[in-house]
C-alpha cells in the first residue's frame, strides 16, 4: 500500500506540475504556437511510448540482466532515431503533425530524443529495484520541476525555439544529466564481438516486442473513437472528447504508474501463483472500490472540473464523461490483470491475445457500422 501512495503522490504532483504549465502556456503563447506547443507534447508522448516500450518490465523483471537489457534497447534507440529522422526528412512529421521541425531547432536533435527517454526509464528501473520510495518521488517529480521551470522561463522571455525544444526532452529531461551512467552499463566491446547473439535473447525481445504491440494498440483504439466520432458528429464535438479523454488519461495515469513499477516488480518476485492469484483479487477490489469513488466526484462536479481545469467553452465535453468513467474502471482493472500476466504468461501468447482482441474490435466496429 505504501508503495502505491508512493507512486500516486508522486503523479499528482506531477500532474499539477503539468496542468500550472499549460496554463501559463495557454495564457501567453498566440494561438498558432500554443497550437505547435499541444502537437509538440504529442509527438514527444510518442515517441517516448515507442523508444521505451517493455524497458522498465524487463529490467524489474528478475530473471534478465541489466546489462543485456540495455544492450538490446540501444539498438531499438537507434532504429527509432534513424526512423524519426527520415520520416521528418520526407515530410511525413509536417504533414501529419502539423510540425515543421526545421522552423525551431535541428532536426539533427531527434536522434538523441529515444535515447534520452531511455536512460530515464532505465534510471526509474534502477530506483525501483532499490526499494527507496523517496527516490522515486525525487527522480520523477525533480524531472518534472526541471522541465516546467525551463518551460516558463522560456515562455516568459519569448524564446519559442527553446520552449519547442523542452517540450521534446521534458519526458526524460534528467536523462541529460544520466548519460555516462547509462553508457557505463553497455559493453561495446562485447557488443559489437557477440551482435547476432543478442537476436538470440528472446526473453528481452519478448518483452520489447509486446511494448510495441501494446502500444500501438492503445493509439489504435484511441485513433478509431475519435475517426467514429468524427464522421458522427462535427470537428467541434471531437474536441470536446479530445478534452474529456485527456482528463480521463490523467487520472488513469496514476495507477498505471504504481502497475507498472512496484506492483509489476512484487509480482515478478512471487513463483506461487496461488499467491499471485490472491494479491490480483484484492489489487482488483481496491482499484474497484477507489476508481468507483472517483467517479462519483468526477460525475457530481462534472462540470466545476472542466471550469477549473480547462475553460467554459469546453462544458460540452461533459457528455463523454459517462462512456469513459465506465472505460476508466474497467481499464484499472485490466492493469492489475493485464500486468500480473505480463510478469507471468508468455509474451508470445499475450501479443496474440492483444492482436485478436484488436482484430475483433474492427470487424465488430465494421459491422456496427454497416448495419
Amino acid at each position: 500500500m505504501s508503495y502505491a501512495v508512493t507512486t500516486i503522490t508522486a503523479q499528482l504532483l506531477i500532474l499539477l506540475l503539468t496542468l500550472a504549465t499549460n496554463k501559463v502556456a495557454a495564457s501567453s503563447l498566440s494561438v498558432s504556437e500554443y497550437a505547435v506547443y499541444g502537437q509538440a507534447v504529442l509527438l514527444s508522448s510518442l515517441i517516448s511510448a515507442f523508444s521505451t516500450s517493455g524497458l522498465q518490465n524487463c529490467i524489474l523483471s528478475a530473471d534478465i540482466r541489466e546489462r543485456v537489457t540495455l544492450q538490446v534497447f540501444f539498438f531499438f534507440a537507434l532504429l527509432i532515431s534513424i526512423l524519426l529522422f527520415i520520416l521528418n526528412e520526407i515530410g511525413f512529421v509536417a504533414e501529419y503533425f502539423l510540425l515543421d521541425i526545421e522552423k525551431y531547432m535541428t532536426p539533427y536533435l531527434l536522434f538523441a530524443l529515444p535515447f534520452f527517454y531511455q536512460i530515464f526509464i532505465f534510471k526509474q528501473a534502477v530506483v525501483i529495484n532499490g526499494g527507496v520510495r523517496k527516490d522515486f518521488v525525487l527522480l520523477n517529480v525533480g524531472n518534472s520541476v526541471l522541465c516546467s521551470a525551463f518551460l516558463i522561463l522560456t515562455i516568459y522571455f519569448e524564446k519559442f525555439y527553446l520552449t519547442f525544444a523542452f517540450i521534446l526532452f521534458r519526458p526524460g529531461f534528467l536523462g541529460l544529466f544520466m548519460f555516462s551512467e547509462y553508457i557505463k552499463k553497455i559493453d561495446f566491446k562485447s557488443l559489437l564481438i557477440h551482435f547476432k547473439d543478442l537476436f538470440y535473447l528472446n526473453k528481452v525481445f519478448g518483452y520489447l516486442l509486446y511494448g510495441v504491440v501494446s502500444t500501438s494498440a492503445f493509439y489504435i483504439y484511441s485513433a478509431i473513437a475519435r475517426f467514429v466520432i468524427s464522421e458522427a458528429y462535427d470537428l467541434e464535438t471531437v474536441g470536446y472528447f479530445y478534452t474529456a479523454q485527456r482528463l480521463f488519461e490523467l487520472l488513469l495515469g496514476l495507477s498505471l504508474t504504481y502497475y507498472s513499477s512496484y506492483y509489476y516488480r512484487k509480482i515478478s518476485s512471487i513463483s506461487d501463483l496461488k499467491l499471485v492469484a490472491s494479491i490480483v483479487l484484492k489489487t482488483c477490489i481496491l482499484s474497484l472500490v477507489s476508481f468507483l469513488f472517483i467517479s462519483l466526484l468526477l460525475f457530481v462536479f462534472s462540470e466545476e472540473i472542466i471550469l477549473v481545469l480547462f475553460s467554459k467553452e469546453q462544458l460540452p465535453a461533459v457528455a463523454f464523461f459517462n462512456p469513459l468513467i465506465v472505460n476508466m474502471i474497467l481499464g484499472s482493472l485490466v492493469y492489475s490483470i493485464g500486468f500480473s500476466l505480463v510478469a507471468k504468461a508468455k509474451k508470445s501468447t499475450i501479443i496474440i491475445l492483444e492482436l485478436l482482441y484488436l482484430v475483433c474490435f474492427v470487424f465488430l466496429l465494421l459491422i456496427w457500422t454497416v448495419n
